[in-house]
């Protein structure tokens, strides 16, 4: 991840975005299971 991340600061990205994006893409991931799983 901290390659990606790393790349994506390289290319110019704001680290206030990168932050939402990444929250965003966890939000995703977790939700199913937490939905699932409830």
């Amino acid at each position: 991840m901290s390659i990606i991340t790393k790349f994506a600061l390289n290319q110019g990205m704001s680290q206030h975005v990168l932050v939402v994006y990444r929250h965003a893409i966890a939000t995703l991931v977790i939700a199913p299971f937490a939905i699932v799983l409830e």
